[in-house]
């Protein structure tokens, strides 16, 4: 936590002394973010705030990288893509209707070594940054058991101090474990930025940012599955990462359908949204509607994170050390390539991805270890 707040005292010192005004909202950008995580760790309300020009400058910028994909999803050809790829997704995911409650305990002290295990067998120039995240400077843990199994990375690329916040109910269980290493994910991902606003801002709206944590993720949970390691419950997780897969479908079917007919400039009430809806044969209720259209970007984010990252999983299953160079190669070419051509790229597909027969072999795996377990 005191690295966190020298971070603070440095970032607020850095842009009340800044030379120019672009390059104190820049410095206001990354500040915003680590008070409000300062905030939630402490339960507090920060009295400090950027001028009016300064979050002008902050909103507007968030709403530029907004509107820069929206008007790239809302291309024809990427309109197709996502067509097919939620018409063969949701056929398989459409199994899942709920979420499984995870039981048991564990250890930190144990949560690390397992975590540490995997990364180390995984690449072991990865071991020496997972082991200073999980340490109290860049690890911070809340124990709110109504939002258990939240979390987020952050990095500041003034300092290139990582952190990463997750919360637990009382103890770590498999589900906060899974997210953590998730957030791992992130700051290997970061570690291309370091040093590098600009292009860290940038890759923070790219479509595949979601690619290196949903790998790490699912490759992790594979692990304790080879090494017979909680099996009952990275059943559960796996089978409540395809329950959210298929509610990531869900609204991103309905999103592609309209997309190209939105002002990301503009607020919509939701009766105007259901008007645009009906006009093409939708019928959905309001709180759908609600969910759906909060974010017009995220479920094409999280959708594609999810579906590149189970292909590398089943490449994985059959080829490791070629499936490990293609997904760091994946991870350090972030935002250089059209997204086609990236997922065209590094031991990828375009229409074995759309396809989807991958998420169809992983569905059809956790069924059958969920069906033998009549516990769960």
């Amino acid at each position: 936590m005191e690295l966190l707040k020298n971070d603070i005292e440095k970032l607020k010192y850095l842009a009340e002394h800044a030379s120019s005004k672009s390059k104190k909202r820049e410095y206001v950008i990354v500040l915003e973010t680590l008070l409000a995580l300062k905030d939630e760790i402490e339960n507090t309300k920060t009295e400090y705030s950027p001028s009016n020009i300064s979050q002008y400058f902050i909103d507007k910028s968030h709403l530029n990288n907004q509107k820069q994909l929206v008007n790239k999803y809302s291309q024809k050809e990427y309109k197709d893509f996502i067509n097919m790829i939620c018409k063969n997704c949701q056929s398989n995911t459409k199994l899942y209707y709920e979420e499984l409650y995870c039981k048991n305990y564990i250890k930190f002290k144990d949560v690390k070594d397992i975590i540490l295990d995997f990364f180390n067998t995984f690449d072991n120039k990865l071991y020496p940054l997972v082991k200073e995240m999980l340490t109290n400077d860049h690890l911070l843990i809340v124990n709110d058991h109504l939002t258990s199994g939240e979390g987020y990375s952050i990095l500041n690329p003034f300092s290139n101090n990582c952190y990463i916040f997750t919360v637990i109910d009382n103890k770590f269980k498999l589900d906060n474990i899974s997210c953590l290493v998730h957030e791992l994910g992130h700051i290997i991902s970061f570690q291309n930025f370091k040093s590098n606003p600009n292009a860290y801002k940038q890759s923070i709206s790219n479509s595949f940012i979601e690619v290196p944590a949903f790998s790490f993720e699912f490759l992790f949970l594979d692990f304790l599955l080879k090494n017979n390691l909680y099996t009952k419950e990275v059943e559960k997780v796996i089978n409540n990462n395809l329950y959210t897969l298929n509610n990531y479908i869900s609204f991103l079917k309905v999103i592609n359908k309209v997309i190209d007919q939105l002002d990301i400039l503009r607020y919509y009430e939701t009766e105007e949204i259901q008007d645009i809806l009906n006009s093409v044969g939708i019928v959905k209720s309001d709180d759908f509607v609600d969910l759906c259209f909060s974010d017009l970007t995220s479920n094409h984010i999280y959708t594609l994170g999810n579906l590149i990252s189970l292909n590398y999983l089943s490449k994985y299953r059959l080829d490791e050390e070629k499936t490990k160079r293609n997904i760091m190669s994946f991870i350090s070419n972030i935002g250089i390539y059209d997204d086609f051509d990236t997922m065209n790229k590094f031991g990828l597909n375009l229409e074995e991805l759309k396809r989807c027969e991958y998420v169809k072999q992983e569905v059809n795996r956790n069924q059958k270890q969920l069906r033998k377990n009549t516990q769960i």
